[in-house]
């Protein structure tokens, strides 16, 4: 697999999104973490038809308390609600990528984005383009 675009270290922070989940479980917390920096880093990523002002406005965890009465035989699940700017970065084929290597890295953790142009998201907002430090070059350079 190719290198993910140059990170921005000194600039992000996952304490800034464990902080926004902090009443979950520390392995709750790690993954969501990582879920959430993964889909912002592979936003985009090597893809020739993604518009080029195409940006993620904000991550929300969607039921994040959703019964954490989690059983030692059934992991947990985790929801995500990805607002974009444009439609054509909801298109599906942009978030193959994406899911990959969360599957790859999170492991048996059923994972869901639901990525969409509409509004708010409802739930924790775990990064909102407007307000959270940009990850990559990117995110960066798509700053108002």
């Amino acid at each position: 697999m190719d290198e993910l675009p140059d990170f921005i270290d000194e600039g992000y922070d996952p304490a800034a999104v464990r902080k926004r989940i902090d009443h979950l479980p520390q392995q709750a917390q790690q993954d969501i973490e990582q879920i959430s920096r993964i889909v912002r880093a592979a936003f985009g990523y090597d893809e020739p038809e993604m518009p080029a002002h195409g940006r993620i406005a904000s991550i929300a965890l969607t039921d994040p308390a959703a019964d954490r009465q989690s059983r030692a035989d059934q992991p947990e699940s985790y929801d995500f609600h990805i607002v974009v700017n444009l439609p054509e970065c909801a298109d599906d084929e942009h978030w193959r990528f994406a899911r990959r290597l969360i599957a790859s890295e999170i492991g048996p953790h059923p994972v869901t984005l639901t990525v969409n142009t509409t509004g708010e998201s409802v739930g924790i907002i775990l990064y909102d383009a407007d307000t959270d430090l940009p990850l990559n070059a990117r995110e960066l350079s798509l700053r108002p």
